[in-house]
């Protein structure tokens, strides 16, 4: 229970990024649901990750597309939380942030017009042609 008080602690943290307490609110829910999502599958994750009445997804739509809530202040509001909350490391003067992104690997798509598409991949099911190269000479 400490860990989600917390939580709140920081979410109404943010609350100056909102100009209304109803994109507040929806914020918060979004946050929630981010936070308590059971699979990584979009606005339909966060409905059943918050408990939602299904037909509460159009509204989760509706807030991603809204203007409701200003971004550029939302990241202002976030960085001077996370600089509050924690102490950033420094090298030479600069702050370090260290990012990670998720790569979705698409694997057997064709696309038209398109003779060679090269991508980065977990699986090997699929060499790349260079690697072809190299094994059909050692072979």
């Amino acid at each position: 229970m400490t860990l989600w008080i917390e939580w709140l602690r920081c979410v109404r943290a943010l609350r100056g990024a909102c100009q209304r307490n109803q994109t507040f609110l929806w914020m918060a829910v979004v946050l929630l649901a981010w936070a308590a999502r059971p699979d990584l599958l979009g606005v339909t994750s966060f409905v059943r990750g918050s408990f939602l009445a299904g037909a509460s997804y159009r509204a989760l739509l509706h807030f991603f597309h809204s203007r409701a809530l200003v971004v550029p202040l939302l990241i202002r509001v976030w960085v001077k939380l996370v600089m509050s909350l924690f102490h950033p490391v420094t090298e030479a003067g600069y702050r370090v942030f260290v990012a990670d992104g998720l790569k979705v690997t698409k694997e057997g798509r064709k696309m038209p017009g398109v003779k060679c598409l090269h991508q980065e991949s977990d699986l090997l099911a699929k060499p790349s042609a260079s690697n072809r190269r190299v094994s059909g000479a050692l072979g």
